[in-house]
């Protein structure tokens, strides 16, 4: 994986991270946290793919 690519996915991670921070306690947000577990898993194992799915799936959670 490049430097392009990892700063891209690092800033997806931020990002959803954050979004999680702000959003109230619930259901969706325990999904959402679950989904971003599950990024972070894929972003240490280097599965950018992966990764940037559980960070959307953790977006659309909190936006459903």
């Amino acid at each position: 994986m490049d430097n392009k690519q990892s700063d891209k996915m690092q800033q997806k991670m931020k990002s959803t991270k954050e979004a999680i921070e702000k959003a109230n306690d619930g259901q969706k947000k325990q999904s959402a946290q679950k989904h971003y577990q599950s990024a972070q898993q894929a972003q240490t194992a280097n599965k950018q793919d992966e990764c940037v799915k559980e960070c959307d799936a953790a977006m659309s959670e909190l936006n459903a």
